[in-house]
């Protein structure tokens, strides 16, 4: 059954914003709460993006904060999370955290929040925000997701996606002319460059 909604989930990367900037992106799109998807809540060159940092700004300027890691971060404890030394998103898509962040972002939805999804990649392209988490959430529950760039801009999923499929190098030939197929062939080759290789611990 499709979850289709008016958008009112988007995706962010903190990057080399200021507090003040970051703020106004978020103000400016009427975001409501943040749900920050790294990791590692922390930055050597942003330090006023580690974690207490960036909770107390937010909560000053009367936007909510979550840290969830655990259930959407890249870097995974779970050993079924991996695949040859490397994590493999479709199986994170399965893991009980992941659903149960799905499951808190559902009701967030539901209360009438806008939440904007944060890591630290500048280009959507370039983070698991969207290449695993919003790919789940867009392209298995069907949920209306958009990106907020830099300087602000808004790039619709579909945009993305097309975006995605054109650096990827991904085009119809006399075997495949799907769209859905296209864009997963997309979304494979950049979780080869976003996924993290370790060992879970």
């Amino acid at each position: 059954m499709s979850e289709n909604r008016p958008t009112a989930l988007f995706t962010f990367g903190c990057s080399t914003h200021t507090s003040d900037s970051l703020v106004a992106l978020l103000r400016k799109h009427r975001i409501t709460a943040v749900v920050d998807v790294r990791s590692v809540p922390f930055s050597r060159f942003t330090p006023h993006f580690n974690r207490e940092a960036i909770q107390d700004s937010l909560i000053r300027n009367r936007i909510h904060y979550l840290w969830m890691g655990p259930e959407f971060g890249a870097r995974r404890e779970e050993a079924e999370a991996y695949r040859e030394g490397r994590v493999d998103f479709s199986k994170v898509f399965q893991l009980e955290a992941f659903q149960r962040g799905v499951a808190r972002l559902r009701v967030g939805l539901a209360k009438n929040y806008r939440i904007a999804l944060m890591c630290t990649e500048k280009d959507p392209a370039n983070c698991h925000r969207t290449i695993m988490v919003t790919r789940y959430l867009s392209n298995v529950l069907a949920w209306q997701v958009a990106h907020i760039h830099f300087d602000g801009t808004v790039e619709t999923n579909a945009t993305f996606e097309a975006r995605i499929r054109a650096l990827a190098e991904v085009e119809d030939d006399l075997f495949t002319n799907d769209p859905a197929d296209l864009t997963r062939q997309a979304y494979q080759w950049f979780e080869a460059r976003a996924a993290w290789r370790g060992e879970s611990r």
